[in-house]
Parts: structure tokens; sequence; C-alpha cells
């Protein structure tokens, strides 16, 4: 009830919620994936790459077959990516 809630609350657009009840879940089903894989699409989706690729490590721990995090995985990597690019670019400009 707390993952689809979770999911309902993220449809709607309402992160906070979405994470406080994803969360939630998570204490009470640390072994299932799918509340990992959701907390790192919400980290990830308000730009906390650091929680997002934790999260999403952890599902692919626990489900090695669960393709949406291994998708979110090269997201993550890609969006890294762009930042330390980005980084680079605005130091070498000095």
């Amino acid at each position: 009830m707390l993952y689809s809630k979770a999911l309902s609350y993220s449809a709607l657009g309402n992160p906070v919620r979405a994470l406080e009840l994803t969360d939630r879940y998570i204490a009470i089903q640390p072994e299932d994936h799918r509340g990992w894989t959701q907390r790192g699409v919400l980290m990830f989706e308000s730009g906390h790459l650091d929680d997002a690729r934790f999260a999403t490590e952890k599902s692919i721990e626990l489900n090695p077959l669960n393709s949406h995090a291994w998708n979110n995985s090269g997201l993550i990597l890609l969006r890294s990516k762009k930042e330390m690019q980005r980084a680079a670019d605005a130091l070498s400009m000095r």
C-alpha cells in the first residue's frame, strides 16, 4: 500500500510526499528492490545524484535483473558526466 501511494504522489507531482512514503516502505521492506528503485528515481529527479546512485545500486544488488534500475543507473552516469564536464569547463574559464 505504501509503495502504491508513493508512486501515486510521484505521478501527481508531489515528490516530497512520495519520498516520505518510499522511505517508510523501505524501512518496512528493505529487501524489496522496487522501493530502492523508486527512491533512486526521486533522488535523481531532485538532483541528488549520490543518493540516486546509492539507491539504484542497492536495487540492482537486490535484483540484478531489474531493467529499470539498470536504465536509471545509465541516466545517473550520463548526468554525472555532464555535471563534471560543466564544472571542468567553468574551472578552465578562470
